[in-house]
């Protein structure tokens, strides 16, 4: 649950994307893809404590891989917000 805690209060606001990834990584192993329709990042997450997997996902299609990280983080971070409250 340690990595749930940190979620909450950490902020990817300035950072790179591959600091973005890292962060991604402590959840599961981040994907990233290209298609000449634009980026999409991906991680698929596991849980342990409350036995749980999903996945975090960007939409397809946007304007950099940074965005799409970025876009992947937030929803990763609603997403353990709401099946820890």
């Amino acid at each position: 649950m340690n990595n749930l805690v940190k979620i909450e209060a950490f902020s990817i606001e300035g950072l790179s994307l591959e600091d973005i990834l890292f962060e991604l990584k402590k959840f599961g192993f981040p994907r990233i893809h290209s298609s000449k329709h634009g980026w999409h990042v991906s991680v698929e997450v596991t849980i342990t404590p409350i036995g749980c997997t999903f996945e975090a996902k960007s939409d397809f299609g946007l304007d950099t891989p940074h965005i799409a990280a970025i876009q992947c983080h937030n929803r990763l971070r609603q997403a353990i917000k709401e099946l820890t409250s």
